[in-house]
């Protein structure tokens, strides 16, 4: 049994929705709900035409791709009641929305094999690419850091900015100069989430941190603590763990990534295409 015009919309109507508003269908306003409609009815109409093309010919799709699809929707619900509330919402029964879903990787499939038309990109493309964005193959310098965090509480005022201060000397005053029991001061002191790792920020590049935090890190040794740093957040310390240099990706080590890159661009545009002719 072929599943009807109705149905059909229905069904591409409810993943609209739930894609656009994280809603069904019956939770939405009229004019969401028009414009997801309205959305389902020209997918309808689009689908169709490349379920007609030349190119849809021969292709057919094992039983147990749809099966896999099946049990992955059936997943996404807590119950099978919630399951069976959903399709009872698009007027489906289980097997005619597999059905739905065998066309769904139909179509899926014709564009595939549209897409596997497109030329293979050549190493003398890629090498192209590479010289034409060089910026896209250096990788900043880092630091590898720690924090400790002493928030300011604003609504104190003067006094609130000295206590913070105060929390900072006494931190100091238990500081190894190698900065070895930073992190375990961290996990007692410090008030940023970053508390439980030790105060561990990872491998920190240029632009993540307010600029007045991120000049001083920049220009610390290896090894070193700065002193108390005002941010909006409050008081920082940091402790620098090693200078990561810049790195540049030569060709050989970017080729891979640049073909992978080119050739998912040129296949989309392949599909794009395609479609437009319809």
């Amino acid at each position: 049994m072929s599943l009807s015009e109705d149905q059909l919309l229905g069904y591409l109507a409810f993943k609209i929705a739930d894609a656009r508003f994280s809603r069904p269908l019956s939770e939405l306003e009229t004019r969401d709900l028009e414009a997801v409609m309205a959305q389902a009815r020209c997918q309808y109409e689009l689908e169709e035409k490349v379920l007609a093309a030349p190119e849809s010919r021969n292709i057919s799709i094992p039983e147990a791709t749809v099966n896999d699809a099946w049990l992955r929707v059936k997943a996404r619900y807590d119950s099978h009641r919630e399951f069976d509330s959903a399709l009872a919402q698009l007027d489906m029964s289980p097997e005619s929305y597999r059905q739905a879903l065998a066309r769904e990787l139909r179509i899926d499939a014709v564009l595939e094999k549209v897409a596997e038309q497109a030329a293979r990109v050549s190493d003398e493309e890629a090498l192209a690419f590479y010289h034409r964005h060089p910026d896209k193959f250096t990788l900043p310098e880092k630091r590898q850091a720690r924090h400790i965090l002493i928030t300011v509480e604003d609504d104190r005022g003067p006094a609130g900015e000295l206590e913070a201060l105060r929390q900072m000397d006494r931190i100091l005053a238990e500081m190894k100069e190698d900065g070895s029991n930073f992190g375990r001061l961290a996990l007692r002191y410090s008030q940023c989430p970053t508390a439980v790792e030790g105060g561990q920020l990872g491998k920190v590049p240029p632009g993540l941190l307010y600029e007045e935090l991120e000049s001083v890190l920049f220009r610390m040794a290896e090894g070193s603590v700065s002193q108390p740093l005002r941010s909006p957040l409050g008081y920082h310390l940091f402790f620098c763990e090693e200078v990561i240099p810049a790195e540049h990706k030569s060709f050989a080590q970017a080729r891979d990534k640049i073909i992978e890159f080119l050739a998912d661009a040129r296949r989309s545009r392949a599909q794009r295409q395609w479609i437009k002719q319809l």
